[in-house]
């Protein structure tokens, strides 16, 4: 019985607590109390005060809110992991392209006086001055690329 009679003793307290008035006493001065003011001539204004926030409406945003920054962090991190393919992509094809290269400049050292075939389909051997002309044009590359 007596448990019962405390809870209800809390229970009207705290409903009685959430009531606040507001009224302008003599002097202008706005006042706030939890009960309305003795004088009944005073106009007075009796202020709602929302109740809180259900902690599972909060965990529901909360949730919500979980959920949206990791998708939020997945995508970045999915964008993270392209950027960084693509620069691995782009490197690998430097290296082949530097091989390649260093492979055409060997190959126009060592061979002599090979024929080439031009876009056309037709062969034909390369002057010095060709061979010259070509050599720097690999080195270029070579230095412009691939340093």
């Amino acid at each position: 019985m007596r448990h019962t009679l405390v809870i209800i003793c809390l229970l009207y307290s705290s409903a009685n607590l959430s009531a606040i008035y507001h009224w302008t006493n003599q002097q202008d001065v706005p006042q706030y109390s939890q009960s309305p003011p003795r004088d009944r001539s005073i106009p007075r204004q009796k202020i709602h005060i929302k109740k809180h926030i259900s902690q599972e409406q909060t965990a529901g945003q909360s949730l919500q809110q979980s959920a949206d920054a990791i998708a939020q962090s997945n995508a970045e991190r999915q964008a993270a992991h392209d950027e960084t393919r693509q620069r691995a992509e782009q490197q690998q094809q430097m290296k082949e392209n530097c091989a390649n290269i260093r492979q055409s400049l060997a190959a126009l050292e060592l061979s002599g006086n090979r024929s080439y075939k031009d876009g056309e389909g037709n062969y034909r051997r390369l002057s010095e001055s060709d061979k010259d002309k070509r050599r720097q044009q690999l080195n270029a590359s070579l230095e412009k690329n691939c340093r």
